[in-house]
């Protein structure tokens, strides 16, 4: 919702009147939640084996499946009934609109990074409220002409605000997610989750500052755009990590599967590095006095790879532990 107001506000250089705002506001909500529906909807087989997703409505059952798309289908039209009250160009974008939204909840069977189709979907009221402020007059042959570089510029960095929130809650999914075959993007970013995360919140904010430092927009977009930065290095830091009951139970996990640990020395590069917090420490080193696992070290990856390294051992492959705290 924030970024479509705030594309309203510059398209309109200033106060885009209340029936742009009242439309957009709406029409936000209401295909936010068709979107939703739908993606529940194709879903529902996946769903059922996530524990984060296994009690939504179309999943245990509470709403049929005909309920769920009668509803997605009213809220839908709700939400077409509002655009008819824009001009044409607007109207043509918005079924673009809709067929992204369409398309995202089968993204995640196809493509790797399917948040950046989400990104997508969530940031297509930035260039609809331009074709709405300024493609007054255009036939919906020209509705391409009512979309300024401006415009697809903000979209571009608003993707990346949903990539990196939308990864963090990919990252709560993992374990369920690589058991069922799912694809997301911590699954494809793997140890380098955290550190890709922190690039797309600053790919974000760069974005946005360069492109609206021109419009002058005073101390509340200088104090918005500070307040955001640390929202957003907030929630890198509340990334999980590894605890020390973590490290024992792996390690358990580590000894029924047959798989061992091995000391890398000298490897500048180990087949499969983790990143344990450096609370894990003495946890590890009472794992090694009563396992006999050896662990190599090295630098930081990611904590959450050791769903991925039981998988690898499962398959008769080995495991080399980087640590980034004492030799």
């Amino acid at each position: 919702l924030w970024p479509t107001l705030s594309a309203l506000w510059v398209a309109a250089e200033g106060w885009p009147g209340w029936h742009l705002v009242a439309v957009f506001v709406l029409g936000t909500v209401l295909m936010r939640s068709a979107g939703c529906t739908i993606n529940d909807v194709a879903d529902r087989e996946f769903d059922r084996h996530v524990k984060r997703t296994a009690q939504r409505p179309v999943t245990s059952g509470v709403l049929s499946v005909r309920q769920a798309l009668g509803f997605g289908a009213l809220l839908a039209l709700l939400a077409f009934g509002l655009v008819l009250t824009l001009n044409v160009a607007t109207i043509v974008w918005s079924f673009a609109a809709l067929a992204v939204t369409l398309i995202y909840p089968y993204a995640k069977r196809h493509v790797s990074m399917p948040q950046a189709v989400l990104g997508v979907a969530f940031s297509f009221g930035i260039p609809m409220a331009f074709v709405a402020v300024q493609g007054s007059g255009l036939t919906a042959q020209q509705a391409w002409q009512g979309v300024p570089p401006l415009a697809w510029a903000l979209l571009l960095g608003n993707l990346f605000w949903v990539l990196a929130y939308d990864t963090e809650y990919a990252m709560v999914d993992r374990d369920d997610d690589l058991r069922i075959g799912m694809k997301t993007s911590a699954i494809t970013l793997g140890r380098f989750d955290v550190p890709a995360i922190m690039c797309f919140y600053a790919l974000h904010l760069l974005i946005w500052w360069a492109l609206l430092l021109p419009f002058d927009l005073g101390w509340p977009f200088t104090t918005s755009l500070w307040t955001a930065a640390a929202q957003a290095g907030q929630t890198v830091v509340m990334c999980p990590t590894l605890s020390p009951g973590d490290v024992e139970s792996f390690g358990q996990r580590l000894q029924a599967l047959g798989g061992h640990m091995i000391d890398a020395p000298g490897r500048d590069k180990p087949r499969f590095p983790l990143r344990l917090a450096p609370a894990v420490g003495d946890a590890l080193g009472t794992l090694i006095e009563k396992h006999g696992i050896r662990v190599g070290y090295c630098s930081a990856a990611c904590g959450a790879d050791l769903i991925f390294a039981e998988q690898l051992l499962a398959r008769g492959g080995q495991v080399e532990i980087v640590l980034p705290f004492r030799r």
